[in-house]
């Protein structure tokens, strides 16, 4: 009988991988570019917790200059949290992807503030790799 070797699995990116190196551009971006930042805080005004494939990434543009980072701020609580994949996410932040339309297409999950959920494509403008920031 013929047998079908079985290749070994595809090496694959570690979780949010992608996400992980854009959230660390926007995090020294806000803090070499404090006008940058503070102009994301005014059009923002929240924090945004994204969960990218289980991993957990802080963005709070409530005042001062912003900040960002993997993980939580302590002395920060969500206004919104966004949940996706990678791939999703890096659409996302691409342009290639519109924020409603992946929430009515069920690809990004949102709680909380809606009115913040809005005002989404600025934060995700900042995290294109095209970015000044």
């Amino acid at each position: 009988p013929l047998f079908r070797q079985r290749l070994p699995p595809h090496p694959t990116m570690a979780p949010a991988e992608g996400a992980r190196g854009l959230f660390e551009k926007l995090a020294e971006g806000l803090e070499r570019d404090g006008e940058e930042g503070e102009k994301l805080v005014k059009r923002f005004g929240g924090v945004a917790l994204f969960v990218i494939d289980g991993v957990e990434f802080t963005v709070d543009l409530k005042s001062g200059k912003g900040r960002a980072k993997e993980g939580t701020f302590d002395d920060a609580e969500a206004d919104i949290t966004v949940t996706c994949t990678d791939e999703t996410f890096l659409k996302l932040a691409g342009g290639q992807l519109n924020p409603q339309a992946a929430f009515l297409t069920g690809k990004i999950k949102i709680k909380g503030s809606m009115s913040l959920a809005m005002k989404l494509q600025p934060v995700l403008g900042a995290l294109a790799p095209k970015t000044k920031l």
